[in-house]
């Protein structure tokens, strides 16, 4: 092969080439097509396109599966007791101290009241 005949061959691809961008380009600026028949004229010539479409649709929908199929956070059950006046397994032990404390402050007062009598 010469190399006529091989800069032949370059310039003939690279004509090839050039003439295809340009076709292209002069067929996405027609008048007549609306924004999604120009995308579809693109995304036809460049098939990447739909890779790419796919990855930013698909993507997205896939992380938000996975990401919201976990389980619930836990629930702290002091703070849902105190949200629903739920009896917890510590109430009756409260209780039973509120008690203690109810009847010793009831005994202060009623030696306060015999001192006063007294007095």
């Amino acid at each position: 092969m010469s190399s006529s005949q091989t800069s032949k061959a370059v310039a003939d691809e690279w004509a090839g080439e050039s003439w295809n961008k340009k076709a292209l380009i002069e067929k996405l600026a027609s008048p007549g097509d609306s924004p999604m028949d120009q995308f579809l004229t693109y995304a036809g010539d460049n098939p990447w396109i739909w890779v790419l479409l796919a990855g930013a649709v698909i993507l997205p929908i896939i992380l938000y599966v996975y990401c919201s199929g976990s389980s619930p956070a836990p629930v702290d059950d002091g703070a849902e007791a105190k949200k629903t006046d739920k009896v917890t397994a510590d109430d009756e032990e409260k209780r039973k101290i509120m008690m203690k404390k109810k009847k010793r402050k009831e005994r202060v007062n009623r030696r306060k009241k015999m001192k006063i009598c007294l007095s």
